[in-house]
This record gives C-alpha cells, sequence and structure tokens, in this order.
C-alpha cells in the first residue's frame, strides 16, 4: 500500500513536470514580446 502510494505519487509529480516544460516556452514567447513591446515603445 505504500509503495502504490509512493508511485502514485511519483507519476503526479512526472506528470506535473511536464505541464511544467509544456508551457515554459509559451510563458517565454509571452515575456520576449512583452519586452519587446517596450522597447519599441521607448525607441519610438
Amino acid at each position: 500500500m505504500i509503495l502504490g502510494y509512493g508511485t502514485a505519487r511519483g507519476i503526479l509529480k512526472i506528470r506535473s513536470i511536464k505541464r511544467a516544460l509544456a508551457l515554459s516556452p509559451i510563458c517565454g514567447g509571452l515575456w520576449i514580446l512583452f519586452f519587446y513591446v517596450l522597447f519599441a515603445i521607448f525607441e519610438s
């Protein structure tokens, strides 16, 4: 029972890591876009 609980928690942890990795490029792209817009505003 303890072993089963441990593996279930491990699977959930892996899934949450995969979700974070899937979202990180999207967040990175938004930050790049945000800084690009700020730079464009200050340059004009």
